[in-house]
């Protein structure tokens, strides 16, 4: 497994949280056995939105950094990560 499988993964993972956030946040907040208000929705479409964002972000970081994305292996793990 190598660097941009991680990050797709984690991309495609924060995707699906964001968007049942967003459109499913009664589902999340009911399984949890919280009482569900108009205010807990609007801040779970808040974090839904958020995770949504980060997780086009993973999803983008490797073909935007390129064949450089090797080095950013240094800064954001200590794993050794095979990254061909």
């Amino acid at each position: 497994m190598n660097l941009r499988t991680i990050f797709k993964v984690q991309g495609i993972i924060l995707a699906i949280n964001g968007l049942a956030g967003i459109f499913a946040g009664t589902a999340f907040f009911s399984a949890a056995g919280w009482e569900v208000t108009a205010d807990m929705l609007t801040l779970g479409q808040i974090f839904g939105l958020t995770l949504l964002i980060i997780g086009i972000w993973a999803w983008r970081i490797p073909d935007t950094l390129g064949p450089s994305y090797s080095y950013f292996r240094i800064v954001s793990t200590d794993l050794p990560i095979e990254t061909s």
